[in-house]
């Protein structure tokens, strides 16, 4: 088993919907906290925060979001600082003195169901200004991880982040396209993430990628990563391209690849994730004047035995097609015409949504954390992280493992109905969110933890 001794922590969650760019700052003193990056439960989180294991480490986090702000100061008791990043100057950063920096900049520019107007979308200037600063500071983090969605790999703002951080020199940079669904979760939420670590030696748990990213503009980005257990290393690329999205540019090298191991994960049903039918009251149910409107056929409904559900969105509740799925309810009059290998059912002969009335739900704020791999701390009787049957269910029992210092704050996440916040912000935060079991099996298999032990260098 592998004790991380440093800052082994992310608050991704809560990207900005507008000009501003979320981004927190972690201090050197990291390196005094002690976590098992293996076990989330054991984290402390929030709806709007990731994991983070001791508040002492943060130095401060920037947001402007009323309600993420207080989602924030109710789980850690601090106030994110209400600062446009957009306009912030290179002193300020430079006063942080921070070893790592985290980062969701805003999906919008980059979405497929955007305009995906890339780095000239009024949306990445928060983005753009912390690229452009990070080339003017005396002290740049060690660490930097950001998380966006699939197609910001092939963006103008990544190109212009990796020159950056080329020209600042000793950076090796790795990208990873993970989806919860690749480790139980029965949801889809593929992003893409960015991992920066400015070392002479990083990755070792990762097989060798392309060029040597300190000198060459281009990144290997993974599609698959082993277990903290797993020692298998070798990695087939299933494809090659050289991406030029910004004129005049030096060709950029984009190659993608998969981790070849053994590494399985059991399939959860959705029932797994649900609250109990006492506790649900009819506002969750879809309104009868909802399902009259054609678009209501656009619904992806599935079941408490379904393996898959779809990503939730912001606009989760609002729109029909493609923000998040439906429940089917578990006793209905209408009985599936079929059900597909992934559990979901199928209604082919309706003439009208209406005709399931009453009979589905939207997923409650809840079962979205729980979905997303938030453990609720109303959970701590139910709730598993995710493991490699391959692997990590053999090692030895928690009980027997090295208790957390005192010194490190663990705990579940808040449950939902203490964060007094509305049930569309809440859902606005979640849309925003991603899974932070999945990166931190990021941050473990890029030793992140290790190498802040290490120090400053």
């Amino acid at each position: 088993m592998e004790i991380f001794r440093a800052l082994v922590a992310v608050c991704l969650s809560l990207k900005l919907s507008w000009l501003l760019t979320k981004l927190k700052f972690w201090s050197s003193s990291a390196a005094s906290a002690v976590c098992d990056v293996h076990w989330p439960r054991l984290e402390s989180s929030s709806i709007g925060d990731g994991i983070i294991i001791d508040r002492s480490t943060t130095i401060t986090a920037v947001d402007v979001n009323t309600e993420s702000n207080k989602v924030y100061n109710k789980s850690y008791g601090d106030k994110p600082q209400a600062k446009n990043i957009a306009s912030a100057g290179v002193k300020w950063f430079d006063s942080m003195d921070a070893v790592m920096w985290t980062m969701s900049p805003p999906c919008q520019p980059y979405t497929r169901q955007g305009k995906q107007q890339d780095s000239d979308d009024c949306r990445a200037n928060a983005l753009g200004r912390i690229i452009e600063v990070l080339g003017k500071m005396k002290n740049p983090p060690r660490v930097i991880l950001l998380e966006n969605v699939v197609h910001f790999e092939r963006s103008a703002s990544l190109c212009e982040l990796l020159h950056t951080l080329h020209k600042i020199g000793g950076y090796r940079c790795r990208g990873f396209m993970l989806s919860p669904m690749q480790f139980g979760f029965p949801n889809s939420r593929s992003r893409f993430y960015l991992v920066a670590i400015r070392a002479e030696a990083a990755f070792s748990k990762l097989p060798s990628g392309t060029a040597d990213d300190a000198k060459t503009l281009s990144l290997t980005v993974y599609k698959s990563i082993p277990c903290a257990h797993c020692n298998e290393k070798s990695v087939r690329v299933e494809s090659k391209e050289v991406v030029t999205p910004i004129p005049g540019q030096e060709g950029f090298e984009l190659v993608m690849g998969d981790i070849e191991c053994d590494c399985e994960y059991a399939s959860r049903e959705i029932g797994q994730f649900l609250d109990s039918p006492d506790s649900l009251s009819t506002t969750c149910d879809v309104p009868e004047a909802t399902l009259e409107k054609p678009s209501s056929f656009c619904f992806d409904i599935v079941s408490a035995k379904s393996l898959q559900s779809m990503c939730f969105t912001k606009a989760y509740r609002k729109f029909h097609n493609g923000t998040g799925s439906v429940l089917l309810k578990s006793q209905t009059p209408t009985e599936p015409d079929s059900w597909d290998e992934m559990g979901r059912p199928h209604f082919r002969d309706l003439k009208s949504m209406t005709e399931l009335v009453g009979q589905l739900r939207y997923f409650t704020p809840s079962e979205i954390a729980r979905l997303q791999g938030f453990p609720l701390k109303s959970d701590v009787n139910r709730w598993r992280p995710a493991l490699c049957s391959k692997h990590e269910e053999t090692v030895e029992p928690r009980e027997k493992r090295p208790k957390i210092g005192e010194d490190v704050t663990a705990s579940l996440c808040t449950d939902v109905e203490e964060l007094e916040v509305p049930v569309r912000a809440l859902v606005g935060m979640l849309g925003n969110s991603l899974n932070p079991e999945v990166v931190s099996r990021i941050i473990t298999v890029c030793e992140i933890g290790d190498f802040l032990a290490r120090g400053r260098s």
